[in-house]
C-alpha cells in the first residue's frame, strides 16, 4: 500500500512539473526573441529526451519526423543555394520538430487536463489584461519600445473556449466573473487589429461547439463559414486608403492572397501577398519536374523581377520567405513537401478522433480547433514555419496529443487486465456479450 502511494506521489509530481514547464514554455515563446526560444526548448529535450523511456521518445520523434524529413529533404535540394539562408531555413524546420518532440515528452507526463486549461485560461487572461493597459497607455503616454498597437499572441486565445465552458457549465458569482473575462479578452481581440487573432478566435469557438466533430461535419462547417463569410464580405465598406483598420483588411483579404502580377505599384504594395505569391507560382512552373517534385530546397528564394522599395532601409527583389505557407512550403520542398505538411498536420486531428471517453472533453475540441487555426495561418503568415507566432501553438497541439496517447495506452491496458480476470461467459467476454450472441 505505501509502494502504490509512493508511486502515485512521484507520479503526480512529474505531472506538476511538466504542467509548471508547459507554461513557461508558453510565456517564454511570448516574450522570448525566437533564436533564445529554440535554446531553451532545445536544451529542456535533450534533458527530457535522456530521462525518458524508450516508448515515449519513440513516440515523441515519430510526431515530429515528417518535419525532420523535410529538413533532409530541403537539404539534399539546397544545391549552391547561399549558405546563411540554408542554415536559417533549416533552424525554422528544427524549430518546429523540436516544439513537438517537447510538448509531447512533457505531455506524456500530465495526468489531469483541467489543470491544463486553467493554467491556460490564467495565461490568456493575464495577456489580453496587460494588452489593454499597454493600449491604455499609448493614449497618455509615448512608450519607446512600442512603435505600434501590440497584437495579443494566438496562444493567450486558448482562454476562450474554456470561458466559454466555464459560462455554459457554471452558476451564480462564478458565472458572471467568467462572462467578464470573456468581454476582457473580446476586446483585446478587437484591440489586435489582427484578421488572424479574428479568425483563430472564430475557429476556437467552433472548436469548442464542436463544428469539427469528424472530417465529413468539419467539410460542411467550413463551406458554410466560407459562404457566410463571402457575404460578409461583400457588405464591408471598400478600402479608399488612408490607415487600414481590421475592417479594412477583412474586406481585402481574399484580394490581397490572390496572386497579382504586381505591375501596378499601388496594387504590388497593397496586396504584398499576392504580388510574393504570383512570383512563387511562376518560379515553380519555370522549375524542372525534378524541382517541382522535390522543390528547390532549404536556401531558395523567390526573385520578385524588380527591386521593390518598401522604405529606405528596406529593398527587396529575392524573398527567401513568404507570407503563404503553401507557397514556402511548394517552393522549399516541392509537391512531395506540401503533401507532407499538410499529411502531418492532419493526422494531428485523428487524436481528437480516436479516444471516445474523451469526445467531448475540452481537451479534445481544443485540439480540434487549434489544427484547423495552424491549417489557416499556413496561408497567410506561413503557419508552423513563422519566425515566432506558433510556437507556443505547436507545443500546446504536442502537450494535448501526449497526454490523449498515455490516456489510451491506459485505457488500453485497464481493458486488458479486465479480460483477463473476467471468468469466459461472464461480462467482458465475447461469450458473454449479448452483441456476439
Amino acid at each position: 500500500m505505501s509502494n502504490f502511494i509512493s508511486m502515485r506521489s512521484v507520479t503526480r509530481a512529474k505531472a506538476l512539473r511538466a504542467r509548471t514547464l508547459l507554461v513557461l514554455l508558453l510565456v517564454s515563446s511570448v516574450i522570448l526573441p525566437a533564436p533564445h526560444f529554440t535554446g531553451v526548448i532545445a536544451s529542456l529535450y535533450v534533458f527530457y529526451a535522456f530521462s525518458t523511456n524508450a516508448h515515449d521518445n519513440g513516440e515523441a520523434l515519430k510526431l515530429a519526423m515528417p518535419f525532420i524529413l523535410l529538413g533532409l529533404l530541403g537539404t539534399l535540394m539546397s544545391g549552391d543555394n547561399d549558405e546563411y539562408l540554408i542554415f536559417k531555413d533549416a533552424w525554422y524546420v528544427a524549430k518546429i520538430a523540436i516544439c513537438l518532440s517537447i510538448g509531447m515528452l512533457l505531455g506524456q507526463r500530465e495526468k489531469d487536463f483541467s489543470d491544463v486549461v486553467r493554467f491556460a485560461t490564467l495565461i490568456g487572461i493575464t495577456g489580453a489584461i496587460l494588452m489593454i493597459a499597454i493600449i491604455v497607455s499609448q493614449q497618455f503616454f509615448i512608450i519607446p519600445w512600442l512603435s505600434e498597437t501590440p497584437k495579443l499572441p494566438l496562444i493567450c486565445l486558448l482562454a476562450v473556449p474554456v470561458v466559454f465552458d466555464n459560462i455554459k457549465f457554471r452558476n451564480g458569482i462564478y458565472k458572471v466573473i467568467q462572462i467578464f473575462f470573456l468581454i476582457v479578452i473580446l476586446l483585446s481581440i478587437l484591440f489586435s487589429d489582427s484578421r488572424m487573432t479574428i479568425l483563430a478566435t472564430l475557429i476556437l469557438i467552433g472548436g469548442w461547439a464542436g463544428a469539427f466533430s469528424s472530417f465529413r461535419i468539419t467539410l460542411i462547417n467550413l463551406s458554410v463559414f466560407a459562404l457566410v463569410a463571402s457575404a460578409v464580405w461583400g457588405l464591408l465598406p471598400e478600402y479608399q486608403g488612408g490607415d487600414l483598420t481590421a475592417f479594412s483588411k477583412m474586406q481585402r483579404s481574399i484580394e490581397e492572397i490572390l496572386p497579382t502580377d504586381g505591375f501596378d505599384e499601388a496594387s504590388r504594395l497593397l496586396n504584398w501577398r499576392g504580388f510574393e505569391a504570383f512570383n512563387a507560382q511562376l518560379m515553380f512552373e519555370q522549375g524542372s519536374i525534378w524541382r517541382k517534385i522535390f522543390g528547390f530546397g532549404l536556401g531558395a528564394e523567390v526573385n520578385l523581377g524588380i527591386s521593390v522599395e518598401m522604405s529606405e532601409e528596406m529593398v527587396y527583389q529575392y524573398l527567401p520567405t513568404l507570407h503563404n505557407g503553401f507557397y514556402f512550403v511548394l517552393i522549399k520542398f516541392g509537391i512531395i513537401g506540401v503533401v507532407m505538411y499538410f499529411s502531418a498536420i492532419i493526422s494531428w486531428f485523428r487524436w481528437s478522433k480516436i479516444p471516445r471517453q474523451l469526445g467531448s472533453a475540452l481537451s479534445v475540441r481544443i485540439l480540434r480547433g487549434l489544427v484547423i487555426v495552424v491549417i489557416a495561418s499556413t496561408l497567410v503568415i506561413t503557419g508552423l514555419f513563422n519566425k515566432n507566432e506558433l510556437h507556443g501553438v505547436t507545443i500546446f497541439i504536442a502537450y494535448t496529443i501526449g497526454y490523449i496517447s498515455v490516456y489510451l495506452r491506459n485505457e488500453a491496458f485497464t481493458r486488458m487486465a479486465v479480460l483477463e480476470v473476467t471468468p469466459k461467459g461472464q461480462f467482458g467476454s465475447p461469450r458473454g456479450d449479448p452483441t456476439h450472441a
